[in-house]
């Protein structure tokens, strides 16, 4: 009987010794992004008194069996299961990319290759990219952005302006060299450099790019404006540069200011118009005859200078000319001229103007024998009811004169 139980033994070990230890079908390329931890699996079945070794790309031994042999604290040997013995990497660096090994000591020995690609977040390179820069207006600009990581980033140029509310407006092709030909002074503001390759947030660089240009004046006012004696006058003027230097209202060569003697007389304010704008105000209080002429607006800075100008000229209120009233006409009283003699009719006419001047004449010197009453100028044209009165008396003196006479020719002859 312990034969036979020895005899099932050896027979038992050499059908174990007879099935070879092998290797899982775990993964063979393992990505990890530098500084996350990676794990490199290594799973074998059957593995019984064989011995279990990992090496890294450089073929340096790094453990055996459980136990770590490399100088290296990041590395270990996890086993989560029986058949595991994975490579535990933490905080993985671009060092560590390349081909590890783990090998079972069969003969031959047996070999599991994996692969650890290590990714590289974008990043920019701060020496080697531009920085702020201020150019001259027309001048020929180059920004640079050089990145690196792994895969290679591409890299996309933004600009931001005060006019989009910081918003990003896409400029330029993708590439690492932004190149600006004859820039003006609208096409400065913040550039933006983007670098991504879509392993984690992408890298953005800000570039701030200022355009000097020389002072330029003008106003939005009329060149001549006017204004009463005794009142307030408000000048301004509009000066646009970069950078700003000295800006000044001058008269007669000498500055205005409101301040010594004049505090009194004269006050100036400057207000920011926009990025490159200033608002100069000047306001000349309680006006008098010696204010009224010419003022200037004078700007200068380190490119150049510029001036303009404005009158000021006394305001008169005009007077209204005299007002006069258009007689009146009386309205006409028409009388019936049925029943009016033929010397009635005649005055009748020449009130309605229906004869002309010669027949006027005529007709008023057959009546011009009763003098003071009736009058001899031909201006003169009676109404109707002067006519009746007129020929009623008329009537009345010839019949006197008839009865006269008589009287006198009855005692004459006697």
């Amino acid at each position: 009987m312990k034969s036979l139980l020895v005899l099932l033994e050896v027979t038992l070990q050499l059908f174990v010794r007879a099935v070879d230890p092998e290797f899982d079908l775990s993964p063979v390329n393992v990505t990890a992004v530098r500084g996350q931890p990676a794990v490199l699996p290594c799973g074998v079945v059957n593995k019984l008194d064989r011995q279990i070794i990992w090496m890294n790309p450089k073929r340096i031994l790094i453990s055996t069996e459980d136990r770590r042999v490399i100088d290296d604290t990041r590395m270990s040997i996890e086993r989560p299961f029986v058949r595991d013995w994975n490579l535990h990497i933490r905080n993985v660096q671009t060092d560590d990319d390349g081909e590890y090994t783990c090998q079972i000591n069969t003969d031959p020995i047996q070999i599991k290759r994996i692969r650890l690609k290590v990714q590289v977040p974008a990043e920019i390179e701060n020496k080697t990219s531009s920085g702020n820069v201020t150019v001259n207006e027309g001048d020929k600009v180059e920004l640079t952005c050089q990145a690196s990581g792994v895969p290679e980033p591409s890299i996309s140029w933004f600009r931001r302006t005060a006019q989009t509310n910081n918003a990003r407006e896409h400029v330029g092709t993708v590439g690492e060299l932004l190149i600006i030909h004859n820039i003006s002074r609208y096409c400065g503001g913040l550039y933006e450099c983007e670098a991504s390759n879509n392993i984690a947030p992408p890298a953005r660089r800000l570039i701030n790019v200022q355009v000097a240009f020389s002072p330029e004046v003008r106003f939005k006012t009329p060149r001549r404006i006017s204004q009463e004696l005794g009142k307030e006058a408000l000048l301004e003027c509009f000066v646009s540069a970069f950078p700003h230097g000295v800006s000044t209202w001058t008269r007669n060569g000498r500055e205005v200011i409101g301040t010594g003697q004049y505090h009194r007389k004269y006050r100036t304010d400057i207000y920011k118009e926009d990025g490159f704008t200033l608002a100069l105000y000047l306001r000349i209080l309680n006006l008098e005859p010696a204010d009224f002429g010419t003022y200037a607006c004078e700007a200068s800075n380190s490119l150049g200078n510029d001036r303009d100008t404005i009158v000021l000229y006394e305001y008169y209120v005009p007077t209204p000319p005299p007002t006069t009233r258009a007689p009146v006409r009386q309205p006409e009283v028409w009388t019936p001229t049925e029943n009016l003699s033929h010397q009635e009719r005649k005055y009748d006419s020449i009130d309605r103007g229906e004869i002309s001047a010669g027949e006027r004449a005529h007709a008023v010197s057959g009546t011009s024998h009763i003098s003071g009453f009736v009058g001899a100028s031909n201006s003169y044209r009676p109404n109707s009811a002067t006519l009746v009165l007129h020929t009623a008396l008329t009537c009345h003196l010839a019949l006197l004169a008839s009865l006269v006479f008589q009287v006198y020719y009855k005692y004459t002859c006697s």
